[in-house]
C-alpha cells in the first residue's frame, strides 16, 4: 500500500510540474526508478553540492541501527568530526543486538524510521523488499551526487550487481572489500609454540595433525604445565572461520555457512553433501577424539573461549579479526603469530586459498524514504567512498584515533600511546570511542592501518626485514602476516559463491530454508565430530534429512539467482 502510494504521489508530482514550474526552491531532474520516469527533486538551498561542509548551517540526523560492539554511539569521536566537518548533527540510538530486529520491523510497520540505518545485518534480499514497498530511498536516483560511489560500482561490477534490486534499484549497498589481503580467511598459528616444541610451519593436513600433538604433548606454551595447552580451539558460533582454510585442503573452495560451491561452467551445488565434506569430518572427528580440539568447542560461549586465548592456552585460531583482538591483549601480542592457509590433504599437491567475498550479503547503509535530507545523507555516502573516506570509515581522524609515523620513509598510522584513560587496550579505545565499528565502513582495504602506498612499499622484497624490525607496525601486524601467506609460492588464490540477489519471493523462501538448514548442519556436525553419531552409520541419513529440509530446493533457486546475475 505504501509502495503504491509514492506511486501516485510521484505521478502526481509529475502532473503538477508539467503545469507549474513555480516553486521556492532549486529544481533538479533526474531519472528514476525502473521505470525511466524523470522526477523532479527540490534542492534545499542549504545544500553544497561540492566540496565540504555539505550544509550552509547545520542540519540534524537521526540514526540507528544494531548496536554491535559500540556501545555509546553518540560519544564517538566520528560523530563529533562529521557534525564539525559536515554539518550534520546525527543523533544517535542504537539498540541491542538481541531486540534489533524486533525493533526495526516495528520501526517500519509504524512508519518511525530514522533517517539512516547503519549496521542493519539484514539480508539484502529483505532490504530490497521493504525497497520495493517504498520504505527505503533509491540510492541509484541520487548517483549524480554521488560520483564517487557511481564510479566505484562502476569499477566493481560485483558491488553493483550485488547492491541492486530486481526491480533495478539500489536500496541499500553491501560492504566491498577490495584486498586480496581482506579476501584470505585467517586462521593463525602460534608461532611461539611452534618455535617452542622447533617445529616447522605446517603445508598439509598430515602436518597440521602433528604439529596439534605435538603442542598437547610439549609444554608448547613454556609456562611449566604440560597439560593446560588446546590445540586448536573455537566457539560454538564461530567454528567455521576454522573451517574455512581446512576444507579447501578437501577441495570444497566455499563457506560452510553458504553451503554453495560453484562450478567450473557455473553449476551451483551443495558442499556439505560431498565425498569431500565427510573427508572433512573424519579428520575433525580424529582431531576432537585425540584431544587436539578443545572439548568444549562446540558448547563454550565466546567470552570462555577469548577468557582460554587471553591465558596463551590455545595454538590454532581462525577468527574475523587478529589473535590480539580475540585475546583482549595488546596488538603487539600478534608478533607471536602467524598464518597458514593454502592447506593440502597430502604433500606435494597443489594449495589452494579461498577468496572471501567480496561484497558483505547485508547492508551497510539504509535511508529512509521520508527523509527531508536525502541529497546532504547521499553526498555523506558518497564521502565514503572517497580515499579519506574509505579510511575515516574504519580509522576515525587523525590526530584522535590514529597519528602517523615514519616507517623508512612511509607513512604508516599507529594509534596514539599512552592508551587513553578508561581503557585497557587501544583496540578497547578504537572500537568504543573513536568510531561506530562497521557505520560508515562502506569499502574496506584490507590495508587496514595503512594508506595505499605504504602497503605497496611493504610489500616488495623489504618485507620478511619490515616484519622483524622490533618497533614497525605493532598496530597491523596481522596484516604483514597475512601478506606474506598471501604471496607464498605454490598456492593459487579461488573465488567462491558472489553475494545473490533474490526476488521478494525467492528471499523469502531461502530465508526459511536457510534457517532450518543452518541449524540442522550446525548440529550435525557438532554430533559428527565429537563422536555422537558415526559419521559412517549417519551419514546417509544426514544427507537424506537435509534433502527433505529442501537443500534441492535451496540450490534450484541459487542457481536461478546467479544466471540472472551473471550469465
Amino acid at each position: 500500500m505504501k509502495k503504491m502510494f509514492k506511486q501516485s504521489i510521484m505521478i502526481l508530482l509529475v502532473v503538477i510540474l508539467v503545469i507549474s514550474m513555480v516553486g521556492c526552491g532549486k529544481t533538479d531532474t533526474v531519472e528514476g526508478g525502473s521505470d525511466d520516469i524523470k522526477v523532479a527533486k527540490k534542492i534545499d538551498e542549504n545544500i553544497n553540492l561540492t566540496g565540504y561542509p555539505i550544509v550552509k548551517e547545520p542540519i540534524t540526523l537521526t540514526m540507528t541501527g544494531k548496536q554491535g560492539v559500540t556501545k555509546d554511539w553518540q560519544n564517538t569521536i566520528q560523530l563529533e568530526q562529521i557534525k564539525e566537518q559536515f554539518g550534520l548533527d546525527i543523533k544517535a540510538e542504537p539498540y541491542s543486538n538481541d531486540s534489533w530486529k524486533t525493533q526495526f520491523t516495528l520501526m517500519l510497520s509504524t512508519n518511525e524510521l530514522t533517517d539512516i540505518v547503519v549496521n542493519s545485518a539484514t539480508p539484502m534480499s529483505e532490504i530490497n523488499q521493504y525497497g520495493e514497498q517504498g520504505y527505503f530511498l533509491a540510492l541509484n536516483e541520487y548517483l549524480e551526487y554521488m560520483p564517487n560511489l557511481k564510479a566505484k560500482l562502476e569499477e566493481y561490477p560485483e558491488w553493483k550487481a550485488a547492491s541492486t534490486a530486481p526491480d533495478g534499484n539500489i536500496y541499500s549497498i553491501g560492504r566491498l572489500s577490495i584486498s586480496l589481503i581482506g579476501e584470505i580467511p585467517r586462521i593463525f598459528l602460534n608461532k611461539t609454540w611452534l618455535d617452542n616444541v622447533g617445529m616447522e610451519e605446517p603445508t598439509n593436513l598430515d602436518e597440521l595433525y602433528e604439529v596439534l600433538k605435538t603442542f598437547k604433548e610439549k609444554d608448547a606454551n613454556g609456562n611449566g604445565d604440560v597439560n593446560d595447552e588446546i590445540p586448536l580451539s573455537y566457539d560454538r558460533d564461530s567454528y567455521w572461520y576454522t573451517d574455512i582454510p581446512l576444507l579447501s585442503a578437501f577441495g570444497l573452495y566455499g563457506f560452510t555457512r553458504d553451503y554453495l560451491l560453484i562450478e567450473e561452467d557455473g553449476t551451483v551445488a551443495s558442499g556439505n553433501i560431498t565425498d569431500n565434506y565427510k573427508a572433512y569430518l573424519k579428520y575433525m572427528k580424529k582431531l576432537y577424539s585425540e584431544g587436539l580440539i578443545d572439548q568444549e568447542a562446540y558448547i563454550q560461549t565466546k567470552q570462555e573461549f577469548e577468557s582460554k586465548a587471553s591465558e596463551d592456552r590455545i595454538g590454532l585460531i581462525g577468527c574475523p579479526s587478529a589473535p590480539y583482538v580475540v585475546a583482549k591483549k595488546d596488538n603487539s601480542w600478534d608478533r607471536n603469530w602467524t598464518a597458514i592457509g593454502g592447506l593440502t590433504e597430502k604433500a606435494g599437491q597443489q594449495g589452494v586459498i579461498p577468496l572471501k567475498n567480496k561484497v558483505t550479503d547485508s547492508g551497510v547503509i539504509i535511508v529512509n524514504a521520508d527523509t527531508k535530507h536525502p541529497i546532504a545523507i547521499a553526498r555523506l555516502i558518497d564521502y565514503l567512498c572517497t580515499d579519506e573516506g574509505i579510511f575515516t570509515g574504519t580509522h576515525g581522524f587523525e590526530g584522535y584515533s590514529y597519528e602517523y609515523k615514519d616507517l623508512e620513509g612511509v607513512q604508516v598510522i599507529d594509534h596514539p600511546l599512552p592508551v587513553p584513560e578508561g581503557y585497557k587496550t587501544m583496540g578497547e579505545y578504537g572500537q568504543q570511542k573513536a568510531t561506530i565499528q562497521g557505520a560508515f565502513s562502506l569499502i574496506k582495504r584490507a590495508t587496514v592501518g595503512y594508506p595505499e602506498e605504504a602497503v605497496l612499499k611493504l610489500t616488495d622484497e623489504r618485507l620478511e626485514e619490515v616484519m622483524e624490525a622490533p618497533d614497525n607496525c605493532g598496530f597491523s601486524y596481522w596484516m604483514l602476516i597475512i601478506e606474506r601467506l598471501r604471496r607464498k609460492e605454490n598456492i593459487v588464490h579461488k573465488e567462491v559463491v558472489p553475494s545473490l540477489v533474490y526476488t521478494e519471493e525467492e528471499g523469502k523462501r531461502v530465508a526459511t530454508l536457510k534457517t532450518d538448514i543452518t541449524t540442522y548442519i550446525n548440529t550435525a556436525v557438532a554430533q559428527f565430530v565429537t563422536g555422537e553419531v558415526d559419521i559412517d552409520e549417519g551419514w546417509d541419513n544426514y544427507v537424506t534429512s537435509l534433502k527433505q529440509m529442501g537443500l534441492d530446493e535451496l540450490i534450484k533457486i541459487e542457481q536461478t539467482a546467479y544466471d540472472r546475475m551473471f550469465k
